[in-house]
């Protein structure tokens, strides 16, 4: 894997849309503290998380990795390194304001 700028010394986020096997994520934290970073952070929407994925997050140099509740993590998926943040909040906001005719936009801001 090959990293494009400068990470030595710095702390790293890795933003991921999905996560089914994680296998791409840990390489990727792999080669991020193989080049110097300090600590790499994870943020992910939707933690599929199968297979031996939590293994893989688990034994890698990744620090810590929130991920939202749009996918239920079951128990024996949550460890001290998945820090699971919720969406339903929004996703209820933005179905009542949907259901009221009333502008969801304010809701990016």
């Amino acid at each position: 894997m090959h990293i494009i700028g400068e990470v030595a010394g710095r702390n790293i986020l890795i933003i991921d849309e999905i996560c089914d096997t994680a296998g791409t994520l840990c390489n990727a934290a792999v080669a991020l503290k193989q080049n110097g970073a300090r600590d790499v952070y994870v943020a992910c929407t939707h933690p599929l998380l199968s297979g031996s994925a939590v293994d893989r997050i688990n034994n890698s140099p990744i620090t810590q990795m929130k991920v939202s509740d749009t996918v239920e993590l079951p128990k024996e998926k949550q460890t001290a390194k998945i820090d699971i943040l919720t969406a339903s909040h929004l996703f209820g906001e933005a179905v009542k304001r949907i259901h009221d005719e009333e502008s969801i936009s304010s809701l990016f801001d």
